[in-house]
């Protein structure tokens, strides 16, 4: 999915940082910590917060754009042991192996999860981990003006879930933890993080051009969508969601 260069930009700028516990459950289990790879890394959000535990952490995203914002990421942060480059799922081109870690941050769910977690079998060090992390979007929050925007954006845009690009989102019809044992791996870690979070009607607005439902391009008239959306969060006395971090964790089976 190539994204648009103010997409990128939002996305460094308005997406939900990962707290560090959920960063801690990620990681926890790994032994080693010489390198952890983040694929479809993003602007470099979780490639950044587990760098603290690792000799060096590279993050991998198919967008060139979105690397660009997580090198602007990774220096405003003076991190000195992330690297990121431009890469694909399922090839994972230029990723060493073999990896301590291998984390997918608000991803998995767009690749090709099967043939991903195949390479990814091949790159993994045999007492090495892979770390599944979502934590949903506005687009599914239960809050009332969450509700209210969802409703809103398929008043502009459609009932369904549209994404860049032209079509409609479907959701996977297995579950990771599916596709994990399909593919060779154990479940060792299912875990939930509740975190709550504030909202400013700018940064709902921002969030929503990065992402692929909510991106200015869908729209005949986003001017006339942004007024709407404008009008609606500020009529709520409050912004603010009970966020669910989801951290899936396993390991290479034994019998495999």
């Amino acid at each position: 999915m190539t994204t648009a260069v103010w997409a990128a930009e939002d996305y460094r700028v308005n997406r939900p940082a990962i707290p560090p516990q959920v960063a801690q459950m990620a990681v926890g289990l790994v032994a080693s910590r010489r390198l952890a790879v983040d694929v479809g890394c993003g602007t470099g959000q979780m490639a950044l917060a587990i760098a603290p535990y690792f000799e060096r952490v590279m993050g991998v995203d198919a967008d060139p754009r979105m690397i660009a914002e997580a090198d602007r990421s990774a220096a405003l942060a003076r991190s000195e042991n992330t690297v990121f480059t431009a890469s694909s799922a399922p090839e994972l081109k230029g990723v060493p192996a073999p990896c301590d870690l291998v984390t997918f941050s608000r991803s998995f769910h767009w690749m090709d999860r099967a043939a991903t977690l195949t390479t990814v079998r091949r790159i993994l060090d045999p007492a090495g981990s892979v770390a599944i992390v979502g934590d949903g979007s506005l687009w599914n929050g239960t809050a009332p003006w969450q509700i209210s925007l969802k409703a809103l954006i398929q008043r502009h845009l459609g009932e369904e879930r549209r994404v860049a690009g032209g079509g409609v989102y479907h959701h996977p019809q297995t579950s990771h933890e599916e596709e994990l044992s399909r593919s060779g791996f154990t479940l060792v870690v299912r875990e939930r993080v509740e975190q709550e979070r504030s909202w400013t009607v700018a940064r709902v607005l921002g969030y929503l051009r990065s992402t692929s439902y909510g991106n200015p391009a869908l729209f005949e008239d986003y001017n006339s969508f942004r007024r709407d959306a404008e009008q609606l969060l500020a009529s709520k006395a409050e912004l603010k969601e009970r966020a669910v971090f989801n951290i899936i964790v396993a390991k290479k089976s034994a019998h495999t």
